[in-house]
C-alpha cells in the first residue's frame, strides 16, 4: 500500500525520516528508512512524500520511496 504524507524530519546520516501521513492528524511515523536514490538535499521539511507500507498494522516495514514534486 502506498500512502501520501509530509516530511517532518530527516536524518541525512542514517537516511531515516519521520512522516505525518495525510489524514492521520498529529500522528507521525518515525525512523522510516528512505530510498537512498533520493538526494538528501531534496529532503526538505514539509515536502510531500510517498511511503510504502507492507501492512497498516506493521509500520516498521515501511519505506519512504519518493518525493512528489
Amino acid at each position: 500500500m502506498i500512502l501520501r504524507g509530509k516530511l517532518v524530519a530527516f536524518a541525512a546520516g542514517t537516511f531515516l525520516a519521520s512522516v505525518r501521513l495525510d489524514g492521520s492528524g498529529a500522528q507521525v511515523l518515525a525512523d522510516i528508512p528512505t530510498n537512498r536514490a533520493i538526494a538528501s538535499g531534496d529532503m526538505t521539511l514539509g515536502s510531500v512524500v510517498l511511503v510504502w507500507l507492507d501492512t497498516e498494522r506493521n509500520p516498521s516495514t515501511s519505506q519512504l520511496i519518493s518525493i512528489v514534486f
